[in-house]
């Protein structure tokens, strides 16, 4: 399949932090977003992470507003992913020209609402999008590194072939682990058997017999208070059809003899032969009225006795629910109980043939277990060995990248150590490996675990050199990093600035960074700016280029906006990065 590259073509953020309002029309390729402390620069990331699944807070709303939305235009350029594929083929989102809009909202009252292409999305589905065009890594992500398990998943997700089996490996492990459970139950059914056909036979023939159905106790409450309410409704309906019936008083009958009246004198004058025509129109109005209502009446006469025998179903219904309730989970409603019990009635016939049959089918059981976890256990020894191939790989890569970060002499290693498993219980769900990434920063150093004492500068170029690596070409899309160069500077700064332009080549990179030796080296270079009024605070987002670009990387540099020599050294900079 021809690779695709994903990227995002454009922000557009309301009322999320500092920012009011803003729209950032993002490049291809190295995108830098610099700017005094608290002008807002994380405030775009977690608009974006919001998008991609993290949690909605509606302390996120900007002071004074109701609501914060965000939205992205994504661009797609060639042929989706497997998964992106799929995706499309399922939900048909709406594109245009190869750009998709990913948008969530979030009120004051904690609601919040997605949208794919236009329509109303699930969050999860927003999510699933959201993370086919790009991915947020923050600080977040370098404590993440000093996990033992991300470290594992971190070698699991960069071959395409070994997270297909690792994800095979998992769902047969799932399985197991569910038939082991079923295993289980019937062990513990079969040590009082007996009893337990007793309880199951009485429970089923009292289940067919109630013939319990979903949603029925909701309509026999509804219409118990319909015909409750028949013998008020009759009354006044009756009253009504007598106050126009009625032989002496009757609406109909006065205006009859109002009529009768006028006949004779109708054709004598127009005024007169109006008002006849116009009292027999209110005659055919009354008798309208009159037939409406008697048909009304004729709808709220009940069947003889149906109230009692929907009242002796309800109470029926509810002793039925009462006296099985401890078969159930506490704390169920009345209508999730009735849920449950159904549920549960469907279970009993199976539960009752594995009685019928226990001793042979336990045998059958376990023999199935064995099997399953003999096929099991050779894949777990392949993934195994998958994963050593594709650790030795990744730990070359990584050994390389950290050398052009400037960390020359540094030591960085992939350890395994294997879970001896002798039982189908006590297979992991990842497979029988235990990984750990070591580092040491100089050749005389051992390398120990990396949560052994490695400096913040030291774990942030790692993760950054980790992240260099396993950038695969078949997976082109974007990649957002939130001060990915904290704890370093100076010449180390320049390279990861160079080192992030050279990946921005081939795929869009969003960076948030205070360090101008990184900035200089992007396409597009925007700038937040925070402005205050008393206690109004607001955000504003610029690009910025020539002078406009010099002053904020002296900024940067010095603190000062108006530094000479600043000003200098950052043109310097900006020319170095631009003949480079």
């Amino acid at each position: 399949m021809e690779n695709s590259k994903r990227l995002i073509r454009e922000i557009i953020i309301s009322n999320l932090g500092v920012i009011e309002s803003t729209k950032i029309e993002l490049g291809s390729g190295f995108n830098v977003l610099t700017g005094e402390t608290g002008a807002g620069k994380t405030m775009i990331l977690t608009g974006l992470g919001l998008l991609a699944g993290e949690k909605a807070d509606s302390d996120f709303i900007r002071s004074g507003a109701e609501k914060l939305s965000v939205s992205a235009i994504v661009h797609l350029d060639g042929a989706p992913t497997a998964n992106l594929a799929e995706l499309f083929a399922e939900h048909e989102p709406e594109m245009d020209s190869g750009e998709l809009v990913l948008a969530r909202s979030i009120t004051r009252d904690g609601k919040n609402r997605a949208q794919v292409g236009g329509s109303v999305a699930t969050a999860g589905l927003l999510t699933k999008f959201a993370n086919e065009f790009y991915a947020v890594h923050g600080q977040g992500s370098n404590q993440k590194l000093l996990s033992n398990a991300y470290q594992r998943r971190l070698i699991d997700s960069s071959d395409e072939k070994l997270s297909l089996k690792c994800d095979e490996l998992r769902n047969g492990v799932l399985q197991l682990k569910d038939q082991i459970k079923e295993i289980a139950s019937l062990k513990k059914s079969l040590l009082d058997r007996d009893a337990t056909r007793v309880k199951l036979s009485t429970f089923q023939a009292e289940f067919k017999r109630i013939s319990l159905k979903a949603g029925e106790l909701e309509n026999l409450e509804a219409r118990i208070q319909r015909l409750d309410s028949v013998e008020e409704w009759q009354v006044a309906l009756s009253g009504a059809l007598n106050a126009m019936d009625d032989e002496e008083t009757g609406a109909l009958t006065s205006v009859s003899r109002a009529i009768r009246s006028l006949v004779p004198i109708g054709e004598s004058m127009e005024s007169m032969r109006e008002l006849t025509e116009r009292f027999t129109e209110v005659k055919n109005e009354l008798s309208d009225l009159r037939n409406e209502i008697g048909l009304l009446l004729g709808e709220l006469e009940g069947e003889p006795g149906e109230l009692d025998q929907l009242r002796q179903r309800k109470a029926s219904i509810l002793a039925f629910v009462k006296k099985h309730a401890p078969l159930l989970a506490p704390d169920l409603d009345q209508h999730a109980q009735i849920e449950a019990l159904i549920e549960y009635g469907a279970s009993v016939e199976k539960l009752l043939k594995n009685l019928d049959g226990g001793d042979e089918r336990l045998d059958q059981m376990q023999l199935e277990i064995e099997k399953v976890f003999t096929h099991l256990g050779a894949l777990a020894r392949e993934v195994s060995t998958m994963r050593q191939t594709i650790a030795k790989r990744v730990e070359a890569a990584v050994a390389n990248e950290l050398q052009v970060l400037g960390l020359a002499g540094s030591r960085f290693s992939i350890e395994f150590s294997y879970l001896a498993v002798e039982k189908p219980e006590d297979l992991p769900l990842e497979g029988i490996d235990e990984i750990s990434f070591k580092f040491a920063a100089h050749q005389s150093v051992t390398p120990h675990a990396l949560s052994k004492g490695i400096s913040g500068g030291e774990l942030s170029r790692l993760m950054l050199a980790i992240e260099l690596a396993l950038v695969s070409d078949r997976d082109i899309s974007t990649i957002v990093f939130d001060e990915v160069d904290s704890g370093i500077g100076g010449e180390t700064a320049n390279i990861v600035g160079q080192r992030l332009a050279k990946l921005a080549e081939n795929r869009q990179i969003i960076v948030v960074t205070h360090l101008p030796q990184v900035a200089v080296w992007a396409k597009e270079h925007f700038v937040i700016t925070k402005n205050a009024d008393n206690d109004f605070v607001q955000s504003s987002v610029e690009v910025v280029t020539g002078d406009a670009r010099v002053k904020e990387i002296a900024r940067m540099l010095s603190g000062e906006l108006e530094d000479e020599a600043a000003n200098l050294h950052a043109g310097a900079l900006l020319k170095h990065a631009t003949l480079v």
